[in-house]
């Protein structure tokens, strides 16, 4: 397969390297922005690619360190910045906000709290919907790890909810 065949056969795979980047940077034009910057750097290293048929989990580790290296980059004040004015636009438009909408947000939020390691295998299992196996080989870890892991996401996700709801409550 050519290098030409080769991108075409990644290009499959936007969806996942998408989701695999607003799971990171958690803005639908962040993300989008990550998503080009991905596909350039595979096209720049196809030569890397050393076994075709992991193709997927070379693309998602580009994703993955891209994103990474794209939050590292921001400082925390300009992403403070960001997200006010994103929700005063949301204040200002509450017809538009829907619960479905509210939750996602929360949803973020909670996973943007988890811990790194367990972050990234919530992330790479649900929004990049790889398998634990695929998850374990790319991250080089054990399958029992990834799953731990995820189990760990997955509590800390609906106890960070919960806390949410519960201050809501009470306060």
């Amino acid at each position: 397969m050519d290098n030409t065949e080769m991108f075409g056969a990644l290009l499959e795979f936007k969806k996942a390297v998408f989701a695999v980047c607003l799971g990171h940077a958690r803005n639908y034009q962040d993300a989008e922005e990550l998503t080009q910057e991905v596909y350039l750097k595979a096209l720049g290293n196809l030569d890397s690619l050393r076994n075709p048929d992991q193709k997927k989990q070379w693309l998602l580790a580009i994703a993955r360190n891209t994103a990474r290296d794209h939050l590292r980059k921001q400082s925390r004040w300009q992403s403070f910045l960001r997200e006010t004015r994103h929700s005063r636009l949301e204040d200002q438009t509450p017809e538009t906000l829907t619960e479905k909408q509210q939750a996602l947000g929360l949803l973020k939020k909670a996973i943007g709290r988890l811990p790194e390691k367990t972050r990234i295998v919530f992330i790479l299992k649900e929004y990049g919907q790889m398998e634990c196996q695929e998850i374990a080989r790319d991250l080089d870890i054990s399958p029992g790890t990834v799953m731990s892991r995820l189990d760990r996401a997955r509590k800390g996700i609906i106890k960070s909810m919960r806390n949410h709801f519960n201050e809501k409550i009470s306060g």
